[in-house]
């Protein structure tokens, strides 16, 4: 890629770095890195902020030709646009008008559960515990949550670690 930019709605920098980010933790709250990473893993979790992922020369040198630009119109509605020019000279635009997560646009079932398991992996819980959770809310879900309200109803064993018992 030769270039992105990228241009927001009013506002839509606030919380974010205003200079490139020195190392995986301030990449949470810098524009380009996160873009960078999504453009070269093809998403952004948790090892995506690591020192060793931050470190990619590969992610370095992209995230320094990206360029973000906040708009002066209104704040709202929110909205974001992506502009990736190749060397080639080949251009790809996307804009996006619904907040990606909100009420308007949720995120599929599949997307909570891999956000659910990067969760865990990342928090030392590991990936079969995160499963274990996934099919416990499952089962909630398919027995219309009568089990969450009632605390003599049996539990998966696993969950008494997390929640005492009435």
């Amino acid at each position: 890629m030769r270039a992105v930019q990228v241009r927001v709605a009013r506002g839509g920098l606030d919380a974010l770095l205003a200079r490139l980010p020195a190392n995986g933790l301030e990449g949470k709250f810098s524009l380009p890195y996160g873009i960078a990473s999504a453009l070269v893993d093809g998403a952004v979790t948790f090892p995506s902020f690591s020192a060793d992922a931050f470190a990619r020369t590969s992610v370095q040198q992209l995230m320094r030709r990206v360029e973000v630009a906040e708009d002066t119109g209104p704040a709202v509605p929110r909205w974001a646009e992506v502009i990736v020019r190749s060397i080639d000279g080949t251009e790809r635009v996307a804009r996006c008008e619904i907040l990606r997560g909100s009420a308007q646009c949720p995120p599929s079932d599949d997307e909570v559960a891999a956000k659910v398991v990067d969760c865990f992996d990342h928090g030392g819980l590991g990936k079969e515990m995160a499963q274990h959770l996934l099919a416990f809310a499952r089962d909630l879900g398919e027995a219309g949550g009568a089990a969450a309200s009632d605390p003599n109803a049996p539990s998966a064993g696993w969950l008494d670690a997390f929640v005492p018992r009435r």
